[in-house]
């Protein structure tokens, strides 16, 4: 995804490629909602962790993933962002009072080294250190995100859950694609 991502949001800023990518998204997830009679509950207390989930994961994480990526490269956004378990588990141990074992962190520990040594790290980009800033908080974001899916992941199915924050994170985002709309309108689709 990354190499794809890069090449990209060099016609497309990632704003306005995670907008696209959301909406295509939403068409298709409540299609399949609909086309498999997906059962829907709704509770009204859980809007504001819905609304964080969208705003947290879907916007901020997304579009940081992909800024970061355009900033430096795929390769540095594929290591940055393996860390993601890595800050799932401390979230996890802070806000949902999961233990910390040590074949955890161990794991995560390994994992990521696993990635680095594969793949390597090679710091190249216009701006790199903007772009591992940008790839570190879409990490930080996801994984808080991941966390606070388990806080609602009782109640809801997981299409549910992916249709409700990225509607969250569709209109968050539309401000900002209108604002520059004409970048979508210069868009060859074919």
């Amino acid at each position: 995804m990354f190499v794809v991502v890069k090449i990209i949001v060099g016609t497309i800023p990632p704003i306005q490629l995670v907008w696209l990518r959301y909406l295509i998204a939403l068409v298709v997830l409540v299609g399949f909602s609909v086309a498999t009679h997906t059962k829907w509950s709704f509770n009204r207390h859980d809007i504001g962790l819905i609304i964080l989930i969208g705003i947290i994961g879907n916007t901020i994480s997304i579009v940081t993933q992909e800024t970061g990526t355009w900033l430096s490269n795929a390769q540095t956004g594929a290591v940055i962002t393996s860390a993601t378990p890595t800050f799932m588990i401390i979230f996890a141990w802070w806000l949902l009072k999961e233990r910390l074992t040590k074949v955890s962190v161990i794991s995560v520990a390994m994992a990521t080294l696993g990635v680095i040594v594969i793949v390597g790290i090679h710091l190249t980009g216009s701006h790199i250190l903007l772009g591992v800033i940008s790839l570190i908080i879409a990490a930080l974001t996801w994984a808080l995100m991941s966390v606070l899916i388990k806080l609602v992941s009782g109640h809801y199915q997981p299409l549910q859950i992916t249709i409700m924050s990225t509607t969250v994170a569709i209109l968050c985002l539309t401000p900002f694609v209108m604002h520059n709309f004409q970048i979508i309108r210069q868009i060859n689709f074919f």
